[in-house]
């Protein structure tokens, strides 16, 4: 009795090593035979952690297959195309996650020509996989001829590219107002400026169709461009991102230092000893005057540089419909604030777009005011509108070319 008992428990053994064995081969070939897309059937797509569960086997059953990058990404979102509808599913060589989701998110995606590692741009796209249009193309977006009484805006709204929700946004197609700003030259009127420009871009919302409205940003044209900002003057004082720090000399000049580099600031004919030293505190939204002090070494700020500029035909083929759009219109402001250290003198205003190239308007500089940009030739305002995810776009049959907007039931 004892040796049967001795021999079962051995047939025992070997039956639960060959299961395991079996059970491992099941795991691994699982995609090829079909046993995954039965499952599918099975989850609960309400159930975010069944749904979890499921992606992470469909996951682990590509990457032991070899799948990698692209590829891997592909064939898993692939696999799990009916939780599409509910989820926002992300895939990398590490494994894959599923959120419910975002409710504001939408579908579009901008598709860029040659892509962000190359130098020019020659095509801009947006597309949600069913429509693509070029950016540029004209939205019949509000009737003409709405807005105040002094600035009827007459002409037309353009495809601008997408938002980091994916939603659809449109710009004006010129200068909503026929009013430049031109800044009283207070240092409130500069604090405020970027809530005055949006008062005005306001008179252009369209309920119906509009998510929201702002005025145009850098980052608007940034996302068009391969422009790279932080290389902007690297290595110098005026290199984008760079903190510079002041102290008082002692003599009615400041001194500035950065790195291991020092200097006194200079101008030919003034000094800042009967003015202070004025500097714009971006955190608090604040221009600060620092008044002058005989102790050398007293500080003063620490300023850190976000300006840069750059021509739009640089990094934009000049012959696609968003160069003309972008940068062959009438000079306006970007709904961004600057500041500069500067080797002779710090300053700090708008960016503009100036004629063809992303430029800087200076409003102040730590002398005191300096409006040679501020209502420089005329500096308007363009807005952009973010439409909402129910709006659906139709090519016009008045006018082929241009895309109606109607709402989606």
């Amino acid at each position: 009795m004892k040796k049967k008992t001795g021999i079962s428990l051995i047939v025992l053994v070997i039956t639960i090593i060959v299961m395991i064995i079996l059970a491992a081969s099941v795991v691994i070939t699982l995609s090829n035979t079909g046993v995954i897309n039965k499952a599918n059937e099975a989850v609960n797509k309400t159930n975010i952690k069944e749904v979890q569960n499921h992606a992470i086997l469909i996951w682990s059953d590509e990457y032991i297959a070899g799948k990698r990058d692209e590829q891997l990404k592909e064939d898993v979102l692939s696999k799990l195309e009916d939780y599409n509808d509910i989820y926002d599913i992300e895939v990398n060589n590490g494994g894959v996650t599923v959120k419910p989701k975002d409710p504001e998110k939408g579908n579009w995606k901008l598709v860029k020509s040659p892509n962000s590692t190359g130098t020019k741009v020659t095509a801009l796209k947006v597309t949600n996989g069913t429509l693509t249009l070029d950016v540029g193309t004209t939205v019949n977006y509000m009737t003409q001829g709405v807005g105040p009484e002094d600035a009827k805006y007459m002409n037309g709204w353009k495809v601008l590219g997408v938002d980091d929700k994916g939603r659809l946004l449109i710009m004006s197609n010129e200068c909503i107002t026929g009013r430049y700003l031109n800044f009283s030259g207070t240092a409130a009127d500069f604090e405020n400026s970027l809530t005055t420009i949006q008062n005005i871009v306001d008179t252009y919302k369209e309920d119906t169709y509009a998510l929201s409205i702002r005025s145009v940003k850098v980052e608007d044209i940034d996302a068009l461009v391969n422009y790279d900002k932080v290389n902007y003057e690297k290595g110098t004082i005026y290199e984008y991102g760079l903190k510079v720090s002041f102290e008082w000399d002692g003599t009615g000049y400041p001194k500035y230092s950065y790195g291991a580099i020092t200097g006194n600031l200079s101008l030919a004919n003034a000094d800042h000893s009967t003015t202070g030293f004025l500097y714009y505190d971006a955190t608090a939204n604040k221009v600060i005057l620092a008044p002058y002090t005989s102790t050398a070494g007293t500080k003063i700020a620490t300023i850190e540089n976000n300006i840069y500029t750059y021509v739009g035909a640089d990094y934009m083929e000049q012959s696609i419909p968003a160069y003309s759009m972008i940068f062959d219109s009438s000079t306006y402001f970007l709904a961004n604030k600057f500041t500069s250290a500067g080797i002779e003198v710090p300053y700090y205003g708008l960016f503009a777009m100036n004629g063809a190239r992303v430029d800087n308007g200076v409003t102040f500089c730590s002398f005191g005011y300096s409006n040679n940009y501020m209502s420089y030739n005329g500096n308007y305002v363009r807005a952009v509108v973010t439409l909402k995810n129910n709006v659906v776009l139709t090519e016009s049959e008045t006018t082929p070319g241009t895309y109606d907007v109607t709402i989606t039931e």
